[in-house]
Parts: structure tokens; sequence; C-alpha cells
């Protein structure tokens, strides 16, 4: 995407994505125990706001990711113009968990629901096994001979 252009002038956007995904270093970085905390996140570059974005995202919803920042960074002609970070608003990011935690609601809801009816087939079978006293046939049967 291209914002502002002028002849002669090269101007690039870079977009970066740090994040800790080690325990012992986030860790580290609460209890200011490392002089230079920044030091301690991994970073992925990218040119792509839509690819940076959707990997920060990533990053923020894994249970692995400790902490995760998005850093914008202007080039004009080889030098930094601007650098800022980026943080969707709260209300987006809530938002999107809204929506995941309503979806795992139903996903659990549902393998509940099949859990309860297998539940209820598995003793249906083990009371018509017991009532005709099959077990040494299932036995022999489940052992394979």
């Amino acid at each position: 995407m291209v914002t502002w252009e002028k002849q002669g002038t090269e101007v690039k956007t870079r977009y970066t994505v740090e994040y800790i995904t080690s325990k012992k270093d986030w860790q580290r970085v609460c209890d200011g125990n490392h002089p230079a905390p920044w030091e301690l996140y991994q970073a992925k570059r990218f040119d792509s706001l839509d690819d940076a974005l959707t990997f920060y995202l990533v990053r923020f919803f894994d249970e692995g990711t400790f902490d995760v920042k998005l850093f914008e960074q202007i080039d004009v002609d080889g030098d930094q113009v601007r650098e800022a970070y980026i943080e969707p608003s709260g209300c987006v990011l809530d938002g999107i968990r809204s929506v995941i935690d309503c979806d795992m609601r139903n996903r659990m809801n549902k393998a509940e629901d099949r859990l309860e009816k297998a539940e209820k087939e598995l003793d249906k079978y083990q009371r018509f096994i017991s009532h005709y006293k099959f077990w040494d046939r299932f036995n022999t049967f489940e052992d394979g001979e």
C-alpha cells in the first residue's frame, strides 16, 4: 500500500511484533531483574500490516505467550521518521474474545452432550453384557482370541 509518494523519495513502512514465550524471561521482566527487558523479547518483522496483525492476534490469544507488542516504523529515504506502538482498543480485543468464548462454549456444550450420550450407551451395553453373563465372551473378543 502506498500512502504518500514523491518522485525520488523512498517511503517504507515496517511492522514488528515483539513477544515473550519463555516463562523465565517473562518473570525476569516482571521482577525488573533485567537491565534491558526489551532484549528478552523475540521479534518478527513484516512489510504487511495484514500479516503483522494476524501474527499479533495469534500470539495475543496463544496461552504460551506472556506478552506481545506491535510496532509500526516508517522510514523516509532510509531515515526513521516515526515509530509507534500499536494496540487495538480494548473493545476490539474484548469483541474477539467474546466471539471465541461463545464459540468455545458452544463446542464444549456439544462435546458434553455427545459424552453424555456415549456414557448412556456404554452403561446400556455394560448392563446388557452383565444381564446375559457375556463378560467372559466379551473379554475373549477384546483380547483378540
